[in-house]
């Protein structure tokens, strides 16, 4: 659910000792675009064997998780590649391998203790200086999955950190998509709702979208940007099979019905009391980070978007709104049932976890007095974050909404 910090919160996940990645390659040493509980992504790649890369391909080190996931999330990469091949709107696989895998490892001089949480340290042979060392989790014995994609360019998430006084995100390529992302909004939203769209009229859910899973870059002539999803761990295809769905991605992003039903789930085996389980959920809602709290202070200074608050400012109201839920006996029926008219209600959390995303856009632009005064989008984004998923709009509903017309 939460972010994790860079390595110390992977050791809970798997027997093995971890592991660090070095990477040091011949430009700069390398860096790390992107990392979190699966591991880390890396540029330049860690070649595979018979798999042919250019310049811009990167390397997704999945560290932590089971054989069984890796698989998994392969097999995931495939069956939304062969959904768009050509990446307009998901950044798939190009190909992948095991480290353990790589014959004589050509791009890999040793491994090393490094001291710190008992990791390991794998350096590769173009090595510099110590401080351009970039530390990736691997597993103990070098299992871990080499994933090989292009260059999506960057997160979102990174973007929105844009500041012109801070000196780390200070980059006139930051700022120039800054500018083309606030410009063009409605371009972009209808974007990832179409690629949305491709998801769920395939029965696929991706339910890990927020800001860090999502990435721009800038076209050749610096007028627009290419906007698509990535990660698709944690993606689902839905059959019919289904009757438990596990708590994925960040808690300010994802939608209330996963979290409430989770821990119904989670707790009802146990015989727990009904306010155990309610005082689980909101310490779900309330977390240590408190960032929606923090977007719902923001907002309050805004005149469009004041009324986000209404969907979860109250306690009370809050409260009454998951016993709705919890107290409806046909919720979870219909929530994992196969194929019903709205448009299933996994797939409504993601329309939730897109509006929210969005939402964030408009909360840190406004941050930055970028003021975004459209009602149509309001109620979009209103509707696409409506708590009940009965009444929230499915992508198709998105699709046909006003704020495109």
């Amino acid at each position: 659910m939460h972010k994790q910090s860079k390595y110390t919160k992977h050791t809970k996940h798997t027997k093995h000792t971890k592991h660090i990645l070095l990477n040091n390659s011949q430009q700069h040493g390398g860096h790390v675009l992107g990392e979190g509980g699966f591991g880390c992504v890396l540029y330049p790649s860690i070649k595979c064997p018979n798999i042919k890369t250019n310049p811009t391909t990167v390397s997704k080190i999945i560290a932590n998780y089971s054989h069984a996931s890796i698989k998994q999330e392969l097999a995931n990469y495939n069956m939304i590649h062969k959904l768009d091949p050509e990446m307009q709107y998901f950044v798939t696989h190009i190909g992948s391998c095991y480290i353990n895998k790589i014959q004589n490892r050509p791009d890999i001089e040793k491994v090393e203790y490094y001291n710190e949480e008992d990791y390991k340290t794998l350096e590769t042979k173009h090595s510099l200086k110590k401080k351009d060392k970039i530390r990736c989790p691997i597993d103990e014995s070098l299992n871990s999955a080499n994933i090989l994609m292009p260059y999506g360019g960057i997160e979102l998430d990174n973007i929105l950190k844009y500041d012109d006084k801070n000196t780390e995100h200070t980059h006139a390529l930051y700022k120039q998509i800054n500018t083309i992302l606030i410009n063009d909004i409605k371009h972009n939203l209808k974007k990832m709702l179409i690629g949305l769209k491709l998801l769920h009229d395939n029965k696929f859910a991706h339910r890990d979208i927020k800001p860090e899973n999502i990435v721009c870059l800038l076209n050749a002539n610096g007028t627009s940007i290419n906007m698509r999803y990535i990660d698709f761990g944690l993606s689902l295809k839905i059959t019919k099979d289904i009757d438990y769905i596990s708590i994925s991605g960040s808690t300010e992003f994802t939608a209330p019905e996963i979290i409430i039903s989770y821990y119904i789930e989670s707790y009802y085996s146990t015989f727990r009391s009904k306010d155990y389980i309610m005082s689980k959920i909101f310490e779900e809602y309330w977390d240590t980070d408190d960032k929606t709290n923090k977007y719902i202070d923001i907002m309050k200074h805004n005149k469009l978007y004041q009324n986000i608050t209404n969907y979860k400012k109250n306690f009370a109201s809050l409260y009454k709104r998951i016993i709705y839920i919890y107290d409806n006996d046909t919720f979870l029926k219909k929530y994992y049932k196969w194929h019903n008219v709205h448009n299933s209600f996994i797939m409504k959390s993601d329309i939730y976890s897109l509006g929210m995303t969005f939402i964030t856009i408009c909360v840190e632009y406004n941050k930055l007095n970028l003021k975004l005064h459209d009602p149509l989008l309001y109620d979009l984004l209103m509707k696409m974050i409506e708590f009940f998923p009965d009444k929230r709009i499915n992508v198709n509903q998105c699709l046909e909404h006003a704020y495109f017309n």
